[in-house]
């Protein structure tokens, strides 16, 4: 295909292109905040399963090992609780 030469300046964007530029960077910009809230949400749940386990341990009675019977039993007694 040959090329006409002409300077780019003389393009322009067609309307629909617009259009679409602006849907396409509202649909980014919903992802990114999709995004940022599920990574709040596992820094939380994390949180939560960190905190539980430190509970197990001490209701257990410290680093003892226990069995994982044991551990759900604690877990769900804690989970009853809250």
């Amino acid at each position: 295909m040959k090329s006409s030469g002409g300077a780019l300046s003389d393009l322009t964007e067609s309307k629909s292109a617009q259009r679409l530029s602006r849907k396409v960077t509202q649909m980014i910009s919903q992802m990114d905040d999709l995004v940022r809230d599920l990574s709040a949400r596992k820094e939380r749940l994390i949180g939560d399963i960190e905190a539980k386990k430190g509970r197990v341990e001490v209701a257990a009675g410290g680093k003892e090992q226990i069995s994982d019977d044991r551990k759900k039993e604690i877990l769900d007694e804690i989970s009853k609780k809250q």
